[in-house]
């Protein structure tokens, strides 16, 4: 996992994998992920995506950093190897991420093309102590 983890464009790929459990995501129908690794790499690609749409917050890549790390430590704990944990950082499930970042937007009610929604949705998940929350800064 690298530069903010993933790219908002990996968000709307169009891989078809769907979970198989609520603890595992199937990746590529040869590893299976763990849920907290995809889970954080959703995390700090939705804050990533919030940063960049809004002018009044910032990626905190200090936290990021440390939160990487704290994933990468906890799936090696879990038998990923490094190279498991950089291919599967690289080619997440798309399609399942796609569907999780459409559920994110509705419950947060973004507009995508609306800085201001995304703001809102940023300052949302910074006050509500989220993880998302936490990858981001008031700029100024």
């Amino acid at each position: 996992m690298s530069k903010r983890i993933l790219m908002f464009a990996a968000l709307l790929g169009l891989m078809a994998c769907e979970p198989v459990s609520e603890n595992v995501i199937p990746f590529r129908n040869t590893i299976e992920i763990p849920k907290y690794f995809y889970d954080g790499a959703l995390n700090a690609g939705i804050a990533g995506q919030i940063a960049a749409e809004c002018s009044g917050l910032e990626y905190n890549s200090k936290k990021a950093a440390v939160y990487e790390a704290e994933l990468t430590e906890r799936a090696r704990a879990d038998g990923l190897t490094k190279a498991q944990d950089i291919i599967a950082g690289n080619n997440l499930p798309e399609r399942q991420l796609q569907k999780d970042l459409f559920a994110y937007i509705q419950k947060r009610k973004i507009v995508v093309v609306s800085p201001d929604t995304w703001c809102a949705a940023g300052r949302a998940e910074i006050s509500e102590k989220t993880e998302i929350g936490n990858l981001l800064l008031e700029k100024g």
